[in-house]
Order: structure tokens, then sequence, then C-alpha cells
């Protein structure tokens, strides 16, 4: 149990700071989504997080591959530019039409990573421009509400304006 309490602080260590290291033993993980696959699969909730069947567990991983090659900067003080985003959050919203969560509609870790990479743009976000984008705007809100996924110190993105007191 302490380890994996150990290994879930290394993972918000790694996974926040943007950096890339994780030790153990007799060998070294240097990529972020190496250490945020080995971390979800050490997990008590591993077959709920990178998927119970094969192609459940492929399908989680060529959304990791989505996040590292579309979503993802070099530098995490970068941002996409704005026909980039535009692009992402189009594919993502024909894709969130007809499903809940992006494999096998439960949660999984391609919800919570492409959760995180996508905050800072939602946060920013006009309500017209998250109307927009109808399904991504419902997909984020349903993370976002998920137990553990959105860390206490971060803002909520809000979807609705609230009515003006009289």
């Amino acid at each position: 149990m302490e380890e994996e309490s150990v290994w879930e602080a290394q993972f918000l260590k790694v996974y926040c700071n943007s950096t890339a290291s994780l030790e153990h033993l007799s060998y070294a993980l240097n990529s972020v989504l190496a250490c945020t696959w080995f971390v979800a699969k050490s997990s008590k909730d591993a077959s709920r997080l990178c998927g119970e069947s094969p192609i459940d567990q492929a399908n989680v991983r060529q959304w990791l591959d989505y996040y590292a090659t579309k979503i993802r900067t070099e530098n995490k003080w970068d941002t996409l530019s704005r026909d980039q985003l535009h692009t992402v959050l189009q594919e993502l919203n024909r894709i969130l039409m007809s499903k809940v969560y992006l494999v096998n509609n439960r949660l999984s870790l391609a919800d919570i990573i492409l959760y995180y990479g996508l905050h800072r743009y939602m946060l920013t976000m006009t309500f017209s421009q998250k109307a927009e984008f109808v399904h991504v705007s419902r997909w984020f809100d349903q993370v976002q509400h998920c137990c553990g996924v959105r860390p206490t110190l971060w803002a909520e993105v809000v979807f609705h304006k609230k009515p003006e007191l009289l």
C-alpha cells in the first residue's frame, strides 16, 4: 500500500512538472507518457485506467500518442497555435459525438491525459467558443467532475453563465 502511494506521488510530480524521469530498482523511464503508463499499470485501477481488453489497451495507447503528437508542446510554456487547437477540437468533437468517454465509454487514462492537455485552453475559451465544440465541452465537463481527476488547485472550467442576482 505504501509503495503504491509513492508511485502515485511520483506520477503527480512527473506529470505536473512535465519532467519525465522515474527510477525504480534496475530501470529508469525518461518519457512523460512512459512514466504515466507505468504508474497507471501499477495502480490498483490498472484495468480501468489502461483498458481491460487488448483492444481497449491499444486504444488508450493510441490516445496517448495523439496527445503526444497533437496536443503536448515541446516546452511546457508554449501553446498550440489557434489553428492547431481548432483542428484538435474539431477532431475530438466529431469523435465524441457518439461517445461519453474516449475508450469503451468508461473513464480511462486517455481521458485523463487529454483533460490535462486541454485544461489550459478550455479555461480561457469563451462560452461561445465552448459551445462551438459542444461534444468536447460535454466530455470535458464530465471528466473534470470525476472523483480525483481535477487537482484541487486547478480552476474548474465553467460551461454556463451564472444567472445574475437581482
